[in-house]
């Protein structure tokens, strides 16, 4: 375990003094993050991050290396839950080592594991790919660095930066800048039987670049759902991979496709990228792109929605949009078994699994979102929980826990990057980097080098 663990933790006045917090705090050697707090830190010349984790660390998910309930552990006086806290770290006190040009780059979270990946390419795993309902201190992993697996004629070309990264319920996926895609956890994306701790190369198809081409192909989303995955070619064609249980990849069960649909598996040799058959005459262009666990819906800059269908054919059709110009879509956000948007009319609907017609949710109060002035800049969370909500602008979130009132305002020091929430783990994530012409004045400054600089 890092010695980061045992530093002395950040002084900080509660707001609350629960005595099982002042506990957590002293056995924990962690900070504790209260919501309307706000407490600066170093900034690294080269990249600043802070992360923000809440809920339940069933099998250290959480980076504290125990097992624990942040929201169901943590009681006031009267023993009732105060919800929620949350472990924040920075560069400060993240239970990893990192150089001093290194910082976290991409993050995200699964049922109960989290993976957080650095500018140098290194994934680490907290927590485990295997799902438990107990809480269980034995066999998880912490900060458990996951290799690459290479064949012999990749070698010499691993050396790429990783572009991309996100995790499904049970497993991890990363692309790198040659569009080679990498797979982690459970086998068979979560239906498999075995587990692998070394990334292994998924069959990425047509999207693999081929260094002779001049004409580069471009990935700009890589989004997965509970045990599929989705990505944007261009910004216009969509491609899957994965389980197809609830027709989740577009293309219903033709038995033509080499892709493994369902079923159980313990290889990734079965499964393949294939091209979504929707908007192949480039009609539109693809502004968000979201996997809920069991579907995949697409929000075009145009303001129209279109998301796969559990029917027998299975493919991508529209969704009937209501028609008034103040209810179009403006951002996604992903739940286990529905999408919800955000519109003009700073209200939120839902779209099931099953559903092609909108609903309003009434779960989601005014209270919880932003007001108008700022509805072009306010993002949604993505994730497969079913028990939040939550929207944010660049150091501000909301985060609403459904069929409740409790709404907390987290404001951050950094901008947010994105909200993932999963069954069990919330993670807030924050970063800047920080730009050339600044690392040259701080190297100036520092007396690192001794000449000139016109600015």
């Amino acid at each position: 375990m890092s010695e980061k663990l045992n530093e002395k933790p950040i002084k900080t006045t509660l707001s609350k003094n629960p005595k099982d917090l002042t506990t957590l705090l002293k056995d924990e050697k962690n900070k504790l993050y209260i919501p309307d707090q706000q407490i600066n830190h170093h900034t690294s010349p080269f990249g600043d991050f802070e992360i923000y984790l809440s809920e339940i660390s069933r099998k250290g998910g959480l980076m504290l290396g125990k097992s624990i309930n942040i929201s169901g552990e943590i009681k006031d006086t009267s023993s009732t839950t105060i919800w929620p806290y949350f472990i924040k770290f920075t560069k400060e006190n993240i239970p990893i080592s990192l150089q001093n040009d290194e910082y976290i780059e991409f993050i995200s979270c699964g049922l109960q594991h989290l993976i957080i990946s650095t500018n140098f390419s290194k994934c680490y795993l907290f927590g485990d790919f295997h799902y438990e309902s107990n809480f269980s201190e034995n066999g998880f992993h912490f900060g458990k660095v996951l290799n690459f697996k290479l064949n012999e004629n990749i070698k010499n070309k691993l050396n790429c930066k990783i572009t991309n990264l996100d995790c499904g319920e049970q497993y991890v996926i990363v692309k790198d800048e040659l569009n080679r895609f990498w797979y982690a956890g459970k086998l068979g994306f979560g239906n498999g039987s075995k587990f692998t701790f070394d990334f292994l190369q998924l069959d990425g198809g047509e999207l693999t670049v081929d260094l002779n081409n001049e004409n580069f192909k471009k990935i700009t989303k890589v989004v997965s759902g509970g045990r599929h995955v989705a990505v944007c070619l261009n910004d216009k064609f969509i491609y899957t991979i994965g389980n197809n249980y609830h027709n989740q990849l577009g293309f219903g069960n033709s038995s033509g496709r080499k892709v493994k649909y369902s079923g159980i598996t313990d290889d990734v040799k079965g499964f393949s990228f294939v091209k979504v058959n929707w908007n192949l005459n480039e009609e539109y262009c693809v502004k968000e792109l979201v996997c809920s666990g069991n579907s995949t819906v697409i929000l075009t800059k145009c303001g129209k929605l279109f998301k796969t269908m559990q029917t027998e054919n299975g493919h991508i059709c529209s969704v009937k949009l209501l028609k008034t110009t103040n209810r179009q879509p403006i951002t996604l956000a992903s739940q286990w078994s529905s999408i919800e948007y955000f519109t003009k009319d700073e209200k939120i609907y839902s779209i099931g699994d099953y559903d092609v017609d909108l609903n309003l949710n009434t779960d989601i109060k005014k209270e919880s979102l932003f007001s108008s002035k700022h509805y072009n800049e306010m993002k949604l969370h993505k994730g497969t929980t079913s028990s939040y909500f939550a929207c944010f602008i660049e150091r501000e979130a909301k985060i609403t826990k459904k069929n409740t009132e409790e709404i907390v305002n987290l404001k951050t020091n950094l901008p947010i990057i994105h909200i993932k929430i999963s069954g069990e783990i919330l993670v807030v994530f924050c970063f800047r980097k920080v730009s050339t012409v600044m690392q040259l004045k701080l190297f100036k400054t520092n007396g690192l080098f001794d000449i000139d600089f016109l600015f």
